[in-house]
């Protein structure tokens, strides 16, 4: 039997309703869009941050943080303080971070163990609730989502033995054969994230993860559809919405995504 540092998912669960999930954006570049949705839209059109938080708002997860890089001001100018009732915290990072150093830097406002990780353009339509049951029946410490595709050299590979445990990653470009691979999203505890070193720009599947191998990371394949990934991502629109945000700092306030993520330390 394995000691519970070894197995840091081992703690009492919680459900979705009181989990906090984030939305990974750094890598979301600006891109000019002729107007901002004031709710979901369907079709080809809806950006590629909105597409997550529907699914999340869907899924009755408790609270989002949206993980910017230092240029993401056109995400929080778009989407505001709330979307569909749920209040939205921004973590800013001074710089590129990756995956692994920009959940690192937004720990303080991450509430709840574990947590939900979605990159926001994951390319998989996940059931989060069953995800998240599977993590917590296993007693995780990490649970990455993969996706079987014919060609595994275009993303970074995934090897799982028959009882899903993660065996090793595998580099983008290795290999033109059919394979597991990251899907984008992951249930990761707490410990996984602290233990990382602060300021330092980290990938999950290269820098993080590896370092669990052994020691309650799994893997869990991805069954439902693939989703398009040629949605626009989101920006900041012009005209009356941008003007919105500009009144409101006129009158003292500031964007949301300009308050708790510059004191994080």
């Amino acid at each position: 039997m394995m000691s519970p540092d070894r197995h840091p998912g081992r703690g009492r669960a919680i459900g979705l309703a009181d989990a906090t999930a984030v939305v990974l954006a750094g890598a979301v570049a600006p891109r000019p869009v002729a107007s901002v949705p004031s709710r979901p839209v369907e079709g080809a059109s809806r950006s590629i941050v909105t597409r997550q938080l529907d699914r999340l708002c869907a899924a009755g997860v408790g609270r989002i943080v949206v993980c910017t890089s230092h240029t993401g001001k056109h995400i929080w100018s778009a989407l505001g303080p709330t979307y569909r009732g749920h209040r939205l915290t921004y973590a800013l990072e001074p710089r590129r971070l990756d995956s692994g150093g920009a959940l690192r830097r937004a720990l303080p406002v991450l509430i709840g163990d574990p947590l939900l990780v979605v990159r926001a353009d994951a390319h998989v339509d996940v059931d989060f609730e069953a995800l998240w049951a599977r993590h917590a029946e296993r007693r995780a410490s990490a649970t990455i989502v993969v996706t079987h595709v014919e060609d595994a050299s275009r993303s970074r590979g995934v090897i799982v033995d028959h009882d899903d445990h993660v065996q090793s990653f595998v580099e983008a470009g290795e290999a033109a054969t059919p394979g597991w691979v990251s899907a984008g999203v992951y249930v990761l505890s707490r410990v996984v994230i602290s233990t990382t070193p602060l300021g330092v720009a980290l990938c999950l599947e290269r820098e993080v993860l590896p370092g669990w191998i052994g020691r309650g990371l799994y893997a869990d394949r991805a069954a439902r559809r693939a989703i398009e990934t040629a949605a626009p991502a989101i920006n900041a629109a012009p005209g009356r919405h941008r003007h919105r945000h500009r009144r409101r700092r006129r009158h003292g306030g500031s964007p949301p995504a300009m308050r708790e993520p510059r004191t994080l330390n």
